[in-house]
């Protein structure tokens, strides 16, 4: 008998405490209960985790009654519910069993059996329980030794498993680049021989998929997988020929960089949708159109859009006409591009650039709310924005030193304006 090891994380361990007092009271009220998933196998690779799953055979309206904070979630037949901790969430799921499959949905079964709900998951190495009472490991599909052998494989048979839903060989992906497992070979070859019926996936469900690659420990080895399996050039069109470009290499190498120094989901998006070289125009419409395609919510979409836009506009920022330039220098996302610019090539001229046209760009406009409508009140409008704009310039490149010269930049006649293209 194993038994389990519980988390050395201190947050990881308060969160499975939580888990193991749920699944111990649906226990005492007589309904197996099992902690299964990710937080046990993490927890053997000593890997810190929050997500904690419980499966079980407690029907919904007694888990209403028994467990008043845990609230439904997802689609009624599933009888799945979270309890959100300070720290993360538990899923509570009920045991379950696929009948019918079409490869994007499953049509599926409650049952009182755990061996059923364990042999109808993904990977053995997603599949291993323990006992809530005892912390007792419960393996019934070889996952431990999968774990101790760093292997990725199929529960039962791989092109099975991937027919009933496609999204699989995605998940493949980010758990091998996650753990830095390898494929075992059946799986390996499963995922290459269905690999373009991933397409047939809503885009919501490969980009929520993709999210947890792009901003996961190793980004750049899940790009490597990605392409190796031949999923790439499905998941990423617009992006299909980057491993066959000089630039690949560095593409992956600066994903890995980009993940170690923490920088946030929008970066590492634009990471993945910027070509492995320079930029150009159509580049940018390409980002355009993988963003519609993956349908991207509107508020993400136009950050990471701006952002990528913002990348191309960089290499020649002494030369980009001064609206798009103070509109960069003003922008919530400066800091997301210079380190994007940084990570990227960190021998680019960027922040030089930056720092020579712009000196003062710590430095808050002089003028703002009531005292910039008195100081523009009374100028035609066609005329306000040009004066507002070589108003912001002035004022960053260091020329304008003070409110009262901003307001006499403003009250002149608008020639000297003309002089700087906007």
């Amino acid at each position: 008998m194993m038994i389990w090891p519980r988390p050395k994380d201190p947050d990881s361990a308060r969160q499975v405490d939580r888990a193991l007092e749920i699944a111990r009271q649906l226990c005492r009220i007589g309904y197996p209960s099992y902690l299964i998933g990710g937080a046990v196998r993490d927890s053997i690779l000593e890997i810190p985790t929050l997500d904690v799953d419980i499966c079980t055979s407690c029907p919904a309206d007694i888990i209403r009654e028994s467990l008043p904070e845990a609230k439904p979630w997802g689609p009624r037949r599933y009888s799945v519910f979270r309890v959100v901790t300070e720290l993360g969430e538990i899923e509570i799921a009920h045991f379950r069993k696929e009948l019918d499959y079409d490869g994007r949905h499953c049509v599926i079964q409650l049952v009182d059996n755990f061996e059923e709900d364990v042999h109808r998951r993904d990977f053995t190495v997603n599949a291993i329980a323990v006992n809530p009472d005892t912390l007792e490991v419960i393996d019934l599909v070889g996952g431990f030794a999968d774990i101790s052998a760093r292997v990725i494989r199929a529960i039962g048979e791989p092109a099975i498993r991937f027919k009933e839903d496609r999204l699989r060989m995605l998940r493949a992906v980010r758990f091998a680049a996650k753990l830095g497992f390898r494929m075992e070979n059946a799986t390996l070859s499963a995922i290459t021989l269905e690999g373009s019926g991933i397409k047939s996936l809503s885009a919501e469900r490969i980009r929520n998929e993709l999210s947890a690659i792009v901003s996961g420990p190793h980004p750049g080895r899940g790009m490597l997988i990605a392409h190796e399996l031949g999923l790439w050039e499905h998941l990423f069109p617009e992006r299909a020929d980057d491993p066959q470009s000089r630039g690949w290499e560095r593409k992956l190498s600066t994903a890995e960089r980009a993940a170690q120094a923490g920088l946030d989901k929008t970066v590492m998006w634009a990471l993945f949708l910027l070509p492995a070289g320079e930029p150009e125009e159509e580049d940018i419409l390409a980002v355009a159109d993988a963003i519609r395609r993956l349908k991207f919510p509107k508020r993400a979409g136009q950050r990471i859009l701006e952002l990528c836009k913002a990348v191309l506009y960089a290499k020649n920022f002494a030369d980009i006409p001064l609206r798009i330039a103070i509109e960069i220098a003003d922008a919530p996302y400066l800091e997301s591009l210079r380190e994007l610019v940084y990570i990227r090539d960190p021998n680019d001229d960027f922040e030089t650039e930056l720092a020579r046209r712009f000196p003062m760009l710590d430095k808050p406009p002089f003028l703002t709310g009531e005292a910039l409508k008195k100081a523009i009140a009374g100028i035609a409008g066609n005329e306000v924005r040009r004066r507002l704009i070589a108003l912001r310039g002035a004022e960053l490149s260091g020329k304008i030193r003070s409110a009262e010269e901003a307001r006499a930049f403003l009250a002149d006649k608008p020639r000297h304006h003309q002089r700087t293209r906007l």
